[in-house]
């Protein structure tokens, strides 16, 4: 029977590739590297995409169960939305450079996920496991698809932050160098912060349904973890909105929120070893 990995690894391969040529465009600007960056990264979604539907068909179910389904779906998510993110920018060349420019660092975020799940987990991690009865129910799945949507921007948002962070520093220095302008960098962590939010209240709130329902209660010590999380995007866009908030304190913010999600995505499997979709987003 085929299995996943021979998918996995080709996209590990492409994913390489394109963190490469995303960094080579923003260092020399050259727009057929960022090109191929851009197609890589997409054939690389594809591919994932295909070992994805063959663990599905394997395991039995479609929602994806445990850290490392769920980080195989998170790099995806990350991917994808970040190279939508990249089309919808098509009608400015600046918009675009800048989106290109965030590749060089939303891609090894997707690297780091990635070698996380195909590489570091143990093989116990990865046995596909049945759904329980509780995992059945679509809240769960509207729960999954909202929280990894948002990690996804979130990521991207990250990216733009260490993007901003690092042209400012620059723009300091020595000029705007091989940067776009900050303030289109700006723009485009703002708009993937507010494009997560939404989907992360929503996962929170079908997840905190989905755990009433299942077990009569929906506050957890892991539930006030991802609270904290929404409590500091709901902050931070508020803040840049309100514009109390610089947009270098902004692309800070970003970048240390993201630090967070990881933390809050892989973290209870590090502690405890539990695989469960459950224990790895650390909800409920």
């Amino acid at each position: 029977m085929v299995d996943e990995i021979p998918f996995l690894g080709i996209a590990y391969a492409c994913f390489l590739i394109a963190t490469v040529a995303y960094a080579i465009h923003l260092a020399k600007g050259d727009r057929e590297v960022g090109r191929a960056g851009t197609w890589t990264s997409l054939l690389g979604a594809v591919i994932l995409a295909g070992g994805l539907l063959v663990r599905t068909v394997q395991a039995g179910h479609w929602f994806p169960v445990g850290i490392y389904e769920l980080s195989l779906a998170l790099t995806l998510a990350i991917v994808s939305l970040y190279l939508l993110l990249e089309h919808l920018a098509r009608t400015s060349g600046e918009r675009r450079r800048t989106v290109r420019g965030a590749g060089a660092f939303v891609m090894p975020l997707v690297l780091l996920v990635y070698t996380y799940a195909f590489l570091l987990l143990p093989p116990t991690a990865r046995l596909a496991e049945p759904l329980t009865p509780a995992l059945r129910s679509p809240w769960f799945g509207l729960y999954i698809l909202g929280v990894l949507i948002a990690y996804g921007f979130f990521a991207v948002a990250c990216g733009a932050g260490l993007l901003y962070l690092c042209a400012n520093v620059a723009h300091a220095k020595e000029g705007a160098g091989i940067f776009p302008p900050l303030k289109v960098i700006d723009g485009l962590n703002y708009r993937a912060v507010a494009y997560g939010f939404p989907w992360l209240t929503a996962g929170l709130a079908a997840g905190s349904w989905w755990a009433w329902r299942a077990w009569g209660s929906c506050w957890s010590l892991r539930e006030i973890w991802i609270l904290v999380l929404w409590l500091i995007y709901a902050a931070s866009l508020h803040l840049r909105r309100s514009g109390r908030w610089s947009a270098h304190r902004s692309a800070l913010f970003s970048t240390l929120g993201f630090v967070l999600v990881l933390l809050t995505f892989m973290g209870d499997y590090v502690l405890t070893g539990k695989a469960d979709a459950i224990s790895s987003l650390l909800v409920y």
